[in-house]
């Protein structure tokens, strides 16, 4: 599975379409953001001929496109692409990049920052409780916090966690939004930011055995000094 690239005007007229990454991860997810500079950052999850399957970043700038750089060597070794994505955000000049991992059989969920515009980033941090699921979101709210969203089991239901992660400074607080006893997932949560809040939105399997009949399920986040 390759990651390529192209540009659509507002005419609908698409650029060239160029190759970013030769061998990326089959199914996860990627992430694109913006720098206030119109750099492009995007994340995904790389993969090498041995099968270690870590999160890498592609910039485009000035209209030329990097090589992948990996944002940590976690050295996950995978026979099988784990359907978990990074996400990453940018204001200013930095950058935050959340991610799962299981290597050495351990899930966990990470975050990193960059303060140089996602050049180098700093040493992950850990946000999670200790079963992680993944599937992660990021969110800056400002150049020095992000807001971090993830999924982790907790007996047999799946639960939607957020938290404020700083620079140098791991999630102090974390925060339930929703706890699934459906029979199906919530999936793939993801969030926005408007003038009063962050919402987050994820797909809420149905109860009572009707697994069948899923909806949509919205709820804004009001955090303190947001």
């Amino acid at each position: 599975m390759q990651l390529r690239a192209t540009q659509l005007t507002s005419d609908g007229i698409l650029s060239e379409d160029i190759l970013l990454d030769s061998q990326a991860c089959t199914c996860c997810q990627t992430s694109v953001t913006a720098l206030s500079d119109g750099d492009v950052l995007v994340a995904d999850r790389d993969r090498t001929d041995a099968e270690i399957r870590d999160i890498s970043v592609v910039r485009l700038e000035d209209g030329q496109w990097s090589s992948p750089s990996i944002v940590h060597k976690d050295n996950w070794k995978i026979f099988g692409c784990p359907v978990s994505g990074p996400a990453i955000d940018a204001l200013g000049e930095t950058v935050v990049v959340a991610r799962c991992t299981a290597a050495n059989d351990t899930p966990v969920a990470k975050v990193a920052f960059s303060r140089n515009g996602g050049q180098h980033f700093d040493a992950p941090m850990r946000i999670d409780l200790g079963e992680a699921a993944g599937r992660v979101d990021a969110l800056m709210l400002n150049e020095q916090t992000a807001l971090i969203t993830w999924v982790e089991w907790q007996e047999a239901s799946e639960v939607i966690f957020a938290c404020q992660a700083k620079i140098g400074e791991p999630c102090s607080q974390r925060q339930a939004v929703t706890t699934n006893t459906g029979a199906g997932s919530v999936n793939f949560p993801r969030m926005v930011t408007t003038t009063d809040g962050v919402y987050v939105a994820w797909t809420q399997p149905a109860v009572d055995g009707l697994e069948h009949q899923n909806r949509e399920a919205t709820v804004r986040i009001i955090f303190a000094g947001f």
